[in-house]
């Protein structure tokens, strides 16, 4: 007899109300909304989770960071081209605050030096904070700030890994 997840783990049972989702598709040459889902249902719950709610918008931020250092539009000079190599080494850096933060990949694994392009394709973190602090964090935030994403973005080394509160619509859009 095979069990569902939710008899094999009753704390996997959800309440009536269940989950909540968004979804925003942008015709990405127009800007045109060709779909939007801002909840379950208007009728219980209205509030909007596409334009209302904030979260924190993770890896998806790597998209700008890496656009910022690809497009010397976007900064004092062009960081990085797709071929360019980046230390996936242990790092600490020393905050403003005195505090010291040492970023890790997902995996807590370390590869060495790796093409930007394998950063992208596998979503590190350490190679992206060594983007970030080659491009500045005031030109990721500028490159935000240029997007829509936040006004202001905060200017601290944590936003390189998605440390920014956003709406999907603005995401989206973004």
């Amino acid at each position: 007899m095979l069990l569902s997840s939710k008899q094999k783990n009753p704390a996997l049972k959800r309440k009536k109300k269940g989950l909540e989702a968004a979804l925003v598709s942008i015709e990405p040459y127009t800007g045109l909304v060709k779909a939007w889902v801002g909840g379950k249902d208007y009728g219980h719950n209205q509030f909007d989770h596409a334009v209302q709610g904030k979260r924190q918008v993770g890896s998806t931020i790597k998209a700008f960071l890496y656009l910022t250092a690809l497009d010397s539009s976007l900064n004092d000079y062009k960081v990085a081209t797709p071929i360019s190599i980046l230390s996936d080494e242990p790092m600490a850096l020393k905050l403003v605050t005195k505090q010291t933060w040492v970023p890790e990949n997902y995996d807590r694994k370390f590869r060495g030096d790796v093409t930007l392009r394998y950063a992208v394709e596998n979503s590190l973190n350490v190679p992206a904070v060594y983007v970030a602090e080659r491009v500045g964090i005031p030109a990721l935030a500028r490159t935000i700030e240029r997007f829509h994403l936040a006004s202001p973005a905060p200017r601290v080394p944590a936003l390189a890994l998605g440390a920014l509160d956003t709406t999907l619509l603005q995401l989206a859009s973004g």
